[in-house]
């Protein structure tokens, strides 16, 4: 039996459900009054450049109301939204309204 040659150790990349994760920047929303904000603006401010049907950027956010007003805001404009915790707050994002009808 041949000895299997080992390279040095490279650890996968862990993806969380969107692929983009690598190469957009989360948005910072933990300063943001949400208690003043629509669901439309909440959208607007997430929404994907190229199109409201396509995968959100994702948001940082700091309260579990926060993550709440933005996955309803989301879910009613996208048809879905996933939350992440990450250290003391949480990131919230949508793959997009293609993901969730199935196009």
């Amino acid at each position: 039996m041949k000895p299997v040659h080992h390279e040095s150790y490279m650890p996968p990349i862990r993806r969380y459900g969107v692929d983009h994760e690598m190469t957009v920047q989360t948005l910072d929303l933990t300063k943001v009054d949400f208690s003043t904000k629509t669901d439309k603006e909440l959208f607007e401010m997430v929404q994907n450049p190229k199109g409201w049907k396509y995968s959100t950027i994702p948001a940082k956010v700091f309260s579990k109301y926060e993550a709440d007003r933005l996955v309803n805001a989301i879910t009613y404009f996208a048809g879905g939204a996933e939350v992440r915790r990450v250290g003391n707050n949480a990131i919230v994002e949508s793959k997009g309204y293609y993901f969730f009808i199935g196009a």
